[in-house]
């Protein structure tokens, strides 16, 4: 297992660079000099400047870096270090993309997790409960069980959410609303550490079993983080009790994003909470800890 370094958020405008093994940070303010082999991963929330070599290095010292957007019209950017030399096992997993026994690994999981998140919140769990794989293991059939089982989980979570924040269904790309911001912006936060993960088992984190290949998204990660979104919906839940919809979100064109306050809040609450984020271990523990990797592997390596 990776050690739990600690991860790094940039949310002021920045200058960086690498001196000597050291992260260099200037800003208005002042200069700060981190030692990246402390960084687990970093998160870019605000305009940096940099060099192409910067993120070289930081790829090599195995960091991942997340851009996440500053306008509505962005997307998040990641870069991930280099894969590993385990070529046999990522053979396999290129074999087995989009299979159907791999991907409703995922999905079952995380209808189980949907069960636990509903039974705290005092919901009923039955419809949830009652869902079966596929007579026939297809990923379109896998793909329609999971749209129902969220939308159904998802109508009862809004019950829970204050009426102030306007939530009523799960939307992105953009979120148009400001839990759904939450949402979006925690579940890229997983995403990030869900790619260090997958390096750290040998895994090709942009080639998944479940969500199908395309420009820019790390599938395997997004695969990884369904079996713990539930978790992520409730610690976002818990949130709006410090966060204002009106003094700390603001909307940009359709797109409704925390602003520096409120990302001053919600850093500070993730950064102390992901430490220990579920029964004693911290987010990218409990990623490595999900059964589905010793599934995936147990099939990869029949």
């Amino acid at each position: 297992m990776a050690i739990d370094r600690f991860p790094l958020v940039i949310d002021q405008r920045s200058e960086l660079e690498i001196n000597s093994g050291q992260l260099v940070i200037r800003n208005k303010k002042d200069i700060t000099h981190i030692p990246i082999q402390l960084i687990q991963i970093m998160i870019m929330a605000s305009p940096c400047h940099f060099s192409s070599s910067l993120l070289q290095k930081l790829a090599a010292s195995g960091i991942v870096v997340v851009i996440l957007p500053t306008r509505g019209s962005q997307e998040v950017a990641w870069v991930s270090p280099g894969l590993s030399t385990r070529w046999p096992i990522r053979q396999r997993q290129y074999l087995y993309r989009n299979h159907p026994h791999m991907a409703w690994l995922w999905v079952e999981k995380k209808i189980q997790a949907q069960q636990h998140v509903l039974k705290l919140l005092g919901e009923p769990v039955e419809k949830l409960e009652q869902i079966r794989p596929p007579e026939t293991l297809m990923l379109e059939k896998i793909l329609g069980i999971e749209g129902a089982a969220t939308r159904y989980y998802f109508d009862r979570l809004a019950k829970h959410v204050p009426p102030q924040w306007a939530f009523a269904q799960r939307n992105r790309r953009p979120p148009r609303d400001p839990f759904n911001a939450l949402l979006s912006l925690t579940y890229t936060l997983f995403t990030t550490e869900a790619i260090k993960v997958a390096h750290g088992f040998g895994f090709d984190p942009w080639v998944g079993f479940l969500h199908k290949p395309y420009p820019a998204r790390p599938a395997l990660a997004l695969d990884a983080i369904e079996p713990v979104r539930p978790l992520i919906d409730l610690w976002c839940l818990a949130l709006t009790q410090q966060l204002d919809t009106k003094a700390h979100f603001y909307q940009e064109d359709s797109k409704v994003l925390l602003n520096k306050a409120g990302r001053s809040i919600y850093f500070s609450n993730w950064a102390r909470d992901r430490q220990d984020w579920h029964n004693g271990k911290s987010t990218i523990q409990c990623l490595y800890a999900l059964r589905c990797w010793s599934n995936v592997n147990s099939v990869l390596s029949s």
